[in-house]
């Protein structure tokens, strides 16, 4: 949800041309590990496409998450919690909350002849969402919103440091397969845009869930972006993902992740590896997360 004046996307490299570009970046690890956002959802899956939520397998989720980005030069952090009710009657409600942040490491001040002058700068943003939405049948709907601060990123022509974006996102579970889309709307600068994607569990492989998604952004200068990849249940408690990025301009990422849990914690790992002169620039992306889940038991699959 959170990013820099720069180049960056899913901890790789997309041109960032006006303020809120940086609420592109997924929080979520298990998307970032190759396995897709819709593979197992969850409140931080949501900055993706907030009907994501549904998925998540207890009815009280809390996610922590750390990523460092260029070689460790930026981090971007983040902390959600959401509640989900169980299905009664073919329907039920959610909502969560979030909290991101960034840092870019301090820039300190120099004058004309190349000597410190002693100022130091150090860039940060934050951004709050919340979101809520209903599920009825197989089908699910939710909207969130996105407020971010950044004081030392790019601004508008009026120079505001405030940004945001209003998203709609609806998923469909069909069987051995999840399709869903979500459409942004900017506000203050904020990035729009449509994202659509979904997951594929093969009969005669259910151990395997194949997973992707696609983003369409709307800002003129921004490519398109996206990847895919796989998620394996090797055991009960651990999975194994990885697959590809592609974060437009020819830049192209390689990710891997794996999951561990045990009872209500899990704990989440990715990297993404670039490789390719135009995604060089953007160095080894690393990812970890931490989840508490806890409640009554929604999906049954989570083990």
């Amino acid at each position: 949800m959170l990013g820099a004046a720069g180049r960056a996307w899913c901890a790789a490299a997309v041109p960032i041309g006006s303020a809120g570009e940086f609420q592109r970046i997924p929080l979520s690890v298990r998307q970032q590990g190759g396995g897709g956002a819709y593979a197992e959802g969850g409140v931080m899956a949501s900055t993706e496409n907030p009907a994501l939520m549904f998925l998540q397998t207890r009815t009280i989720q809390l996610e922590a998450t750390e990523q460092l980005m260029f070689g460790g030069s930026q981090s971007v952090w983040g902390l959600g919690g959401s509640w989900v009710g169980v299905p009664e009657n073919g329907e039920n409600f959610g909502g969560a909350l979030m909290v991101s942040g960034l840092s870019l490491g301090s820039i300190r001040g120099v004058d004309i002849s190349g000597e410190a002058t002693g100022e130091v700068v150090d860039p940060n943003g934050y951004a709050l969402g919340c979101l809520g939405g209903c599920r009825w049948r197989n089908v699910s709907f939710a909207l969130g919103s996105h407020v971010a601060y950044e004081p030392y990123g790019p601004s508008d022509s009026s120079g505001s440091p405030y940004s945001g974006v209003l998203r709609f996102g609806t998923m469909a579970e069909l069987g051995d397969m999840t399709v869903g889309a979500a459409l942004a709307a900017g506000l203050a600068s904020g990035p729009g845009g449509l994202a659509v994607g979904g997951t594929l569990s093969p009969p005669v492989l259910p151990a395997l869930t194949i997973g992707g998604e696609w983003n369409v952004p709307w800002t003129k200068g921004v490519p398109s972006f996206g990847g895919g990849g796989v998620a394996w249940r090797v055991l009960g408690a651990l999975r194994l993902r990885s697959g590809l990025s592609w974060e437009g301009s020819g830049s192209l990422g390689f990710r891997a992740g794996l999951s561990v849990s045990r009872g209500e914690w899990g704990l989440d790992y990715a990297m993404r590896l670039p490789f390719g002169a135009s995604s060089a620039s953007s160095g080894v992306t690393q990812m970890i997360g931490m989840t508490w889940a806890f409640g009554r038991t929604r999906i049954a699959w989570e083990d």
